[in-house]
């Protein structure tokens, strides 16, 4: 306790040299005076009494930085009393790194109280006393950091961890403690996987092996044991020695299971409001398709009536198989597309881009734009959603066909092997896109369209995100516009970086 120690000091200064009075003064720098600290033997009417830098023994000596010692005060013009009878005083500056941040003063009913010998002495002491008001000041400093700190970090409502690399669990903030209804005590020293997720081995998913290899910010989603089946978001950070090495990972646990609900919805939703868009193509379709049954089937009912050729009766009927087919596809496309739930699966990147172009193609927008697939074959399996990446390039292609009354889209598809992905373009040759515009085409309810609602790229983006992927756009003025699209082959804990 600085109070304590300081009492103290004067105590022993009284003590041994036998004087009256001894007090502690602090600059303040915002007003420049002398604020006691703490004193001996003065007068109650002068407690708390304040002095002017610059006035008086105390400061001058603040203001020069140098001891002063006067042995007869009634001389001393610039004097100000302190006890009553005070006939000599001595005032030493304290001094922390070559800054005054202080004055001792001691004062005697004696003229000449203080030789060279005792000012030597003093200014040792006054020495000390100034180390260790500044070891107090740092000290109080850091505890009052530490207490910040400690309430920023239990007023977190998100679970954060910290732990070693060896997944030993160092410190919990409040909200971890009331989720696993355990005191800190009994979480310390505990592996983490065995107390967030009862496993005996690190967790498959975990994105603290890519922070140790990394030495950077990696994050994942997860699904937690719970009855409700939690997701939650996971990033963790690497704290570092001072050789860069990882002595610590902090790993802070969102749980986003509500979130994911309505992005979920949000995603169908926009699905539903492209089958709304594309009703009128729908059903032109389905009536090309059923108009051909039609006349293929009287054709076919005439032939058997008539006995006439069985081959043409056949290849009417053949005709009536394919046209049967194709609206089969063509209906299950659309219901692939309404589809509610979010299932990765492993698939075939180049059939899904087959599809959503034969399911787009018959659409009016469609009739003026010539719609080229550039596939690389032999793609392997990717584990995705089929109807979300289905959705992002529905969104693609009617975008570039409503910025474009004719021109050409190039879809294609190739396998990037160093990256670890599979790339999906979509490129068009219509009016391109201005740079300042380029920066917030995936930011929601941002629409250059005069009733577009801002939704279509901000979905496509969050679900390329959920794939673990990369979505960018590179676009220039009078030359048209391409959005690339990487999917990785392999799920796992992603890099922030």
């Amino acid at each position: 306790n600085l109070d304590e120690l300081l009492e103290t000091i004067l105590a022993r200064i009284e003590e041994v040299f036998g004087h009256l009075h001894s007090c502690i003064q602090l600059i303040d720098s915002n007003s420049d005076e002398l604020i006691p600290l703490a004193q001996r033997g003065l007068p109650s009417e002068l407690d708390g009494h304040r002095t002017r830098l610059g006035t008086g023994l105390a400061g001058r000596v603040a203001s020069q930085g140098k001891p002063i010692r006067v042995g007869n005060l009634e001389e001393d013009k610039g004097y100000t009393p302190g006890i009553e009878g005070a006939k000599s005083a001595i005032a030493l500056p304290l001094i922390v790194r070559d800054k005054t941040i202080g004055v001792l003063t001691v004062e005697s009913h004696r003229f000449e109280a203080f030789s060279a010998e005792e000012e030597n002495l003093l200014t040792i002491l006054a020495g000390q006393i100034a180390i260790a008001i500044e070891n107090a000041r740092l000290y109080e400093q850091t505890l009052e950091g530490k207490r910040k700190l400690e309430g920023i970090f239990n007023a977190i409502t998100d679970n954060i961890s910290v732990l070693s690399p060896k997944y030993d669990i160092l410190m919990v903030n409040e909200a971890t403690v009331q989720r696993y209804h355990a005191s800190q005590q009994e979480l310390m020293g505990k592996k983490c996987y065995h107390v967030y997720r009862q496993r005996q081995v690190p967790c498959e998913d975990c994105p603290i092996p890519i922070v140790m290899r990394t030495k950077r910010s990696a994050w994942a989603e997860i699904e937690a044991p719970t009855v409700i089946g939690e997701i939650i978001q996971m990033f963790a950070s690497p704290l570092l020695d001072k050789n860069g090495e990882v002595m610590g990972i902090i790993e802070y646990g969102r749980i986003i299971t509500e979130l994911k609900r309505l992005e979920e919805e949000l995603i169908r939703s926009e699905r539903l409001a492209a089958l709304a868009e594309m009703a009128g193509s729908i059903w032109h379709e389905l009536n090309n398709y059923l108009s051909v049954i039609l006349v293929r089937a009287q054709l076919l009912l005439n032939i058997l009536e008539a006995n006439l050729d069985r081959g043409k009766a056949l290849a009417n009927v053949e005709i009536i198989l394919d046209m049967a087919q194709k609206m089969t596809r063509f209906s299950r496309g659309l219901m692939d597309l309404g589809r509610k739930d979010t299932y990765k699966r492993p698939c075939s990147l180049n059939e899904i881009i087959e599809k959503t172009v034969e399911l787009l193609q018959p659409q009016n927008k469609f009739d003026d734009i010539d719609m080229v697939l550039d596939l690389e074959a032999g793609l392997p399996l990717v584990s995705m959603d089929p109807e979300q990446i289905q959705q992002i390039l529905i969104n693609l292609l009617n975008n570039a066909a409503e910025a474009m009354e004719r021109g050409k889209v190039v879809v294609s598809s190739k396998s990037c092997p160093d990256d670890g992905c599979q790339e999906i373009d979509v490129a068009d040759d219509g009016p391109g896109i201005p740079e300042e515009i380029q920066k917030h085409i995936f930011e929601p309810h941002f629409s250059t369209k005069r009733k577009g609602h801002g939704f279509g790229l901000a979905i496509c983006y969050r679900i390329v995100k959920n794939h673990g992927g990369r979505v960018w756009m590179e676009s220039e003025v009078g030359k048209g516009t391409t959005i690339r699209i990487t999917i990785p082959m392999a799920m796992s804990a992603c890099s922030l970086t």
